[in-house]
């Protein structure tokens, strides 16, 4: 005679209504969801899923402060559901939103973010890989893709404070990091602007309803 026994289902309170474990998980999952397309806008990009926020990028040290109390805050919350009480791809859940949420608060405890990489993988090639990576072909698009080029300054502006607060407390980069950092850049910048990633997009377009009138407006 074959037994098969299951987890006991202990039941949580999750706003005010008691569930079970997997049911608890399932709206801890969801909300660490909202997490990351609200702080990685680009993930959820990337991911297929829309998001009417022109910021792609949030890495100011208030934005790190905000991601790291919301990791924190999401792994208690995670603590409290028993893993024994989860069945297979259940735990495996739990597994990976304990890894995914301890990440988030270890590199910020690091302070990652006061050393951004420069190369080989920088700013430079996260925009551009955002270029790359969106769809133009009607006005609405071409629209959300301007609006999310204009927050890039800010961005950068960030980072720089960024750099400038990881020297204080004694980061550095190796020199050939570096020099080779600031080759990149400025073959980026010298040339036409038209022939950059960030606007060879728009060339690169299908020049669906309004976008080639959009591009020519606002270059």
């Amino acid at each position: 005679v074959l037994y098969v026994t299951f987890p006991v289902q202990s039941t949580y309170e999750v706003d005010g209504e008691m569930v079970t474990a997997n049911v608890a998980l399932g709206e801890l999952a969801d909300r660490y969801w909202e997490f990351e397309r609200f702080e990685f806008p680009l993930n959820a990009l990337l991911a297929g899923q829309s998001t009417s926020d022109a910021i792609v990028f949030r890495e100011s040290q208030a934005d790190h402060a905000r991601k790291d109390a919301a990791a924190a805050d999401m792994l208690g919350a995670l603590a409290e559901i028993d893993a024994g009480a989860l069945c297979g791809e259940d735990q495996a859940t739990h597994a990976l939103l304990r890894h995914e949420l301890t990440l988030i608060r270890d590199l910020c405890r690091a302070g990652a973010h006061l050393r951004p990489s420069v190369f080989p993988v920088g700013p430079d090639f996260n925009t551009i890989f955002l270029a790359n990576s969106t769809a133009l072909t009607t006005r609405a698009e071409a629209q959300a893709y301007f609006a999310r080029l204009e927050t890039l300054p800010g961005f950068i502006e960030d980072l720089i404070d960024n750099f400038d607060a990881g020297l204080e407390r004694g980061y550095r980069y190796p020199r050939v990091v570096l020099e080779r950092a600031i080759a990149v850049v400025d073959g980026y910048l010298s040339g036409a602007k038209e022939t950059r990633g960030l606007y060879r997009r728009l060339m690169r377009s299908p020049h669906g309803e309004g976008v080639s009138e959009i591009a020519e407006a606002r270059m």
